[in-house]
């Protein structure tokens, strides 16, 4: 299965229209949700091996991605927008979250928790996080042309690429042209609504499976911060580590993040 351009649905969530796709006709459905300032092109890799055996979703939040901006952004509305989708998708409901997406689905958890089966989190961070990590400057930058923009599209944080061409491919997702030239379809607003403050008060109430998915090579869920996610959570969860990964995981090694995933749902 090739996938190029991912979503091809729309719904309206809050009074913003959400970009979404699915994939795949049978299995058990599983819903893919993107980090901060990326989207859902984040999955190109892991969506053509999962959708063989599950029914596959994927979406762009508000404010990033092809998905419409709101005046102001809160985890509890991108929570409720992947319950959304996972609903229009089929049940039980798992949400499996990247970066900041985790935390995110983390949220959604502790919110409907009747409608939340489990989360699979995907190298998330883990509080206490370093303010810098927000991101959050509110200003928007203009290209004279793709190409420049392309090349100064870099992860963050900065790490190896292990496939260049997938990473060159959710770069080309992540732009569009506009009056003042090129710019990330991202809202830089956006950065900052899924900080320790907001998400750590949720923690205790997601009573749901949870599993841990982190890169080999991460700096960002190291197994210290993996022992700090058990005790904010208050329980033990299982963990799996994906080999030759960096943060980036569904990047680094979609085959083996979609091995794992088909494994655990």
């Amino acid at each position: 299965m090739a996938v190029e351009t991912l979503l091809d649905e729309r719904l309206l969530v809050g009074g913003c229209e959400i970009a979404w796709g699915s994939w795949g006709d049978f299995g058990p459905p599983v819903t893919l949700i993107h980090g901060a300032g990326a989207h859902s092109g984040w999955w190109l890799g892991v969506v053509p091996e999962l959708a063989r055996t599950h029914r596959v979703a994927a979406l762009d939040l508000s404010g990033h991605g092809d998905s419409g901006w709101r005046d102001r952004y809160r985890a509890e509305q991108w929570a409720a927008e992947a319950v959304e989708v996972a609903s229009r998708h089929g049940a039980p409901h798992v949400l499996v979250g990247h970066s900041a997406g985790a935390r995110i689905a983390l949220v959604a958890a502790a919110l409907y928790p009747d409608s939340i089966h489990k989360v699979l989190l995907v190298d998330p961070p883990v509080p206490p996080t370093p303010r810098s990590a927000d991101r959050a400057s509110g200003r928007r930058r203009w290209y004279p042309s793709r190409q420049a923009a392309l090349e100064s599209f870099g992860l963050l944080p900065p790490q190896p690429v292990a496939d260049p061409g997938l990473v060159h491919r959710a770069a080309l997702h992540s732009l569009r042209e506009e009056e003042h030239g090129w710019t990330w379809k991202f809202d830089p607003r956006t950065f900052g609504h899924v900080a320790d403050a907001v998400v750590v008060p949720y923690l205790p109430e997601v009573r749901c499976d949870v599993v841990l998915i982190r890169g080999e090579h991460t700096s960002v869920t190291t197994p210290e911060k993996a022992g700090a996610l058990r005790a904010l959570l208050g329980r033990t969860f299982p963990e799996i580590v994906i080999p030759g990964a960096h943060h980036h995981v569904p990047l680094d090694e979609p085959q083996r993040l979609a091995a794992a995933i088909a494994a655990l749902v």
